[in-house]
């Protein structure tokens, strides 16, 4: 009778976790077809079921994201990579960070997507990407300095503003 009992339960968990993977086919297929309050709402089921369900949260940060909210899309993304971390969330993660101007947050993301995927070709361009405008930073911060030392502090206002332009909200990379 035992043996009965584990195996309706043993059913009924496999039941279960395919009525998630047909939930998560069922979101995908509502953001294909640009139905994102419906994508969202299944969403929700799914994490009112599930609160360490990475893939809904990682759903919920591209529905956001879409949106234009980036905080919020952030925001879910983050929690899809506390609970499941994956290579698409880290780019993400990356991708806001680096439209926001903060590269150095942006590197950190694509160093762990590296990690989640060492060979992707999209990781290592948008590593380049950073890594050339954390470099014009530097050079700009190093102009500037070589025009305050001359005297021509209009010169040395425009490179350090530009050096900052491009560093701007470093302080901030752990947010």
């Amino acid at each position: 009778m035992k043996s009965a009992k584990y195996i309706i339960l043993l059913i009924l968990i496999i039941l279960s976790s395919g009525c998630i993977s047909s939930k998560y086919a069922l979101v995908q297929n509502n953001i294909n077809n640009g139905e994102w309050d419906q994508a969202e709402k299944i969403c929700n089921e799914i994490l009112q079921k599930d609160s360490t369900a990475g893939t809904a949260y990682h759903y919920l940060g591209l529905i956001f994201s879409h949106r234009g909210n980036d905080n919020s899309a952030l925001e879910m993304f983050k929690k899809s990579m506390k609970y499941q971390p994956t290579f698409e969330s880290s780019v993400e993660i990356a991708q806001i960070y680096f439209n926001h101007n903060r590269l150095f947050s942006a590197k950190a993301y694509l160093d762990s997507a590296k990690m989640l995927n060492p060979t992707s070709e999209e990781i290592k361009a948008l590593n380049i990407k950073v890594q050339a405008l954390l470099s014009s930073s530097e050079k700009a911060f190093k102009v500037g300095k070589d025009f305050y030392r001359e005297n021509n502090f209009y010169r040395a206002e425009q490179k350090f503003q530009q050096a900052l332009n491009i560093n701007i909200k470093q302080d901030n990379a752990g947010a």
